[in-house]
């Protein structure tokens, strides 16, 4: 299950930060380097891979950053 599955079912707060309709695994580990730094509002940063179906053009997106509110 992936994290942003996780904290939904537990009822966290989750904002998602970025589509990114393509990944790559090189951009996943620039941005995993990055958000080991980073904070929102002093809630960890975390990156993840979830698929979402877009609204705009009605085509499938990755969310590819998140920032959650540990329990």
């Amino acid at each position: 299950m992936s994290l942003l599955k996780t904290a939904l079912r537990e009822q966290n707060f989750v904002c998602v930060m970025e589509f990114v309709p393509k990944p790559s695994a090189e951009r996943f580990a620039a941005m995993e380097a990055i958000m080991a730094r980073a904070h929102l509002c002093g809630w960890p940063m975390t990156v993840t891979r979830a698929y979402i179906r877009s609204v705009v053009g009605h085509r499938p997106s990755y969310a590819s950053v998140i920032g959650h509110r540990p329990p």
